[in-house]
Formats: C-alpha cells, structure tokens, sequence
C-alpha cells in the first residue's frame, strides 16, 4: 500500500467516489454508525494508482511513492501530470 490516510481527513467521500478500484471506504469512529467519519484504505485492494490524491481537496491522503504528497496533488491538479519534488521544495 503506498497511501495513507492523515488526521486531517474529514470524511467527505471524495476520495472513495474518485477511487475506480473501490479500495477507499467510509467508516466512523463507532460502531453505532455516529461520530466522526474517516476514510479507510484496503491495502488489498489499493493498486498505487494515486488517483485519489487530486480528489481530496484538504490533502489529507499521502502518497509514499512521492516524497512531497502536498505539491505532488497540488501540481497534478494545475497540469494534469504527476510532479516529485525534494523534500526541500514541501511547505
């Protein structure tokens, strides 16, 4: 699995619509169906596509295949292409 979910997702389900391969889901932190919803990913079924990483407009989904998931989203979206940039070049 090369993405994972940060703290800062808030459960909008951008990236579960965007996501072709239904590796993304909904979940909330209880049981019961109330609380707070998370983006989940299923490592079983995530292919590193990373097309979900334009999706989410909080930047919440980090790509470990990009050392810089912030501008790597930020330029996808402005050119249409993936962009890497150094450590260096991340806010």
């Amino acid at each position: 699995m090369a993405i994972s979910i940060l703290e800062n997702c808030t459960g909008c389900g951008a990236c579960v619509a965007a996501c072709r391969f239904d590796a993304l889901i909904l979940e909330t932190e209880r049981f019961d169906g109330f609380g707070r919803k998370r983006a989940i990913v299923d490592e079983y079924t995530c292919c590193d596509c990373d097309e979900c990483l334009p999706a989410c407009r909080y930047l919440a989904i980090v790509s470990h295949q990009t050392k810089s998931p912030r501008l790597t989203t930020e330029a996808f979206c402005l050119t249409g292409r993936t962009m890497i940039f150094t450590e260096d070049h991340y806010s």
